[in-house]
């Protein structure tokens, strides 16, 4: 790719996802952990972590209460927004967790599991509006205006609109 599209940088790389193929639903099932963990591979999660409500309400946000290595976890659950889905990928191209060596050469990824909420755990502090998931969720209405289509009529209407501010602008000088 070219650098003055200003989408890339000399380290940028071509990215395939395949969303295609029946995948598991994982909905409420995906978490994340305050913590990295070195395993890869299927593991029974459910039989040592065991999440349970509080009943607490914080910021609109329903609280959860798990531990982890002895460790007090406090979560909450978001619900993806309408539009858009949760995928959990695995690198598929053969060369696990390496980058591309040449610039044609692609990361490929293939859909494993699709969800439609998650959670999400701080170390002992309580979920809020202020945590980084949550903002990140700011984000999609945000993205759904830029990329909303104009319709003829309105682009119209705001040349006009326009057109009579400029008017008046140069009335005032």
């Amino acid at each position: 790719m070219d650098d003055q599209d200003g989408f890339c940088g000399e380290d940028a790389a071509m990215v395939t996802v395949h969303l295609s193929g029946e995948v598991p639903d994982l909905s409420s099932n995906v978490h994340h952990l305050p913590c990295c963990i070195k395993h890869t591979g299927p593991c029974p999660v459910s039989h040592y972590f065991k999440p349970k409500r509080t009943g607490v309400v914080v910021d609109d946000l329903r609280v959860e209460e798990a531990a982890f290595r002895g460790r007090k976890l406090l979560g909450t659950t978001l619900t993806i927004p309408h539009g858009y889905s949760g995928y959990v990928l695995e690198m598929h191209n053969g060369q696990k967790e390496k980058a591309p060596k040449n610039e044609g050469e692609s990361n490929c990824w293939k859909a494993r599991a699709t969800f439609q909420n998650f959670t999400y755990w701080n170390h002992d502090s309580l979920p809020s509006q202020d945590d980084a998931f949550v903002r990140c969720f700011h984000w999609f209405p945000v993205a759904n205006a830029l990329h909303k289509p104009v319709e003829p009529d309105e682009l119209a209407s705001a040349t006009r609109e326009s057109q009579v501010e400029g008017a008046q602008t140069s009335k005032d000088k």
